[in-house]
């Protein structure tokens, strides 16, 4: 299955993709206080820092200790002076009311924002004038084979998977979601790329790291056999997105910027 005219990413390229995309559309200015909520391995922090040059500062938060030290070392590694990494939970942080000028988030929206007070703290941190922008998935086609495979092979239920097949975003509902934290100027688009795995060993690796592991290991407790029979059949079905010496899967993300 072929999907040409697309930008080709590997599955570990896809976050630092997507955290320089969103970084450009920011336009992110010299000497800016940037701010980025759940930084993970700094997909945005680096390059935003990067953008706003040795006048400006960064401020990375994350709750995942590991993340921190990682991002932390990336920083020391590259010598960016103007960077600082903590460990800090977005939906209550310690900064005080208008510090940032950007803040960014990436796949991080659904777990700050709330439905009666929006992405309070978000809008709280950020200067008037200041905007804050994010990236979600809209849909993953890698995560959605795993999921059919499961429920017409295994005849397993897919509801309430830790997946990202169950936190996609449409332009609609990103766009709902910055109204309702009362930000204006709101600008929402989708971005497609092709998501190229190098064989099928690298393709099952990943759906064991995005959230199919509860799954696969009911399988597997069930005993070798039938987890090498599921094995051979998801493999079986894979060879249907085959291009060439890879596997290449559709893939999109939505964007969401906002003015406050």
């Amino acid at each position: 299955m072929k999907h040409d005219a697309k930008p080709i990413v590997k599955p570990n390229e896809v976050s630092t993709f997507f955290g320089r995309r969103l970084v450009r559309l920011l336009q992110i200015s010299k000497g800016a206080c940037v701010l980025d909520v759940g930084t993970g391995r700094g997909a945005s922090l680096i390059p935003a820092a990067i953008s706003i040059g040795p006048q400006g500062s960064a401020f990375g938060i994350d709750i995942s200790e590991d993340n921190i030290d990682f991002t932390t070392r990336k920083i020391e590694e590259l010598k960016l002076a103007n960077v600082k990494v903590m460990s800090m939970n977005g939906l209550s942080m310690s900064f005080d009311s208008d510090s940032f000028d950007y803040i960014l988030g990436g796949f991080v929206i659904t777990d700050l924002y709330d439905e009666d007070s929006g992405l309070s703290d978000i809008r709280r941190v950020l200067k008037p004038g200041g905007q804050a922008g994010f990236y979600s998935w809209a849909y993953a086609e890698d995560a959605e084979l795993m999921a059919r495979i499961l429920r017409e092979h295994e005849g397993m239920s897919v509801s309430g998977a830790d997946s990202i097949i169950f936190d996609q975003e449409t332009e609609e509902s990103m766009t709902q979601m910055l109204n309702d934290a009362e930000f204006k100027d709101i600008k929402v688009l989708t971005e497609h790329i092709s998501l190229e795995f190098g064989n099928e060993e690298e393709w099952w690796q990943e759906m064991w790291d995005i959230g199919w592991r509860h799954h696969m290991k009911e399988i597997e407790n069930k005993g070798p056999n039938q987890f090498k029979r599921f094995k051979e059949h998801s493999f079986d079905v894979l060879q249907s997105y085959r291009d060439g010496d890879t596997y290449r899967f559709a893939e999109s993300v939505v964007f969401g910027i906002g003015t406050k």
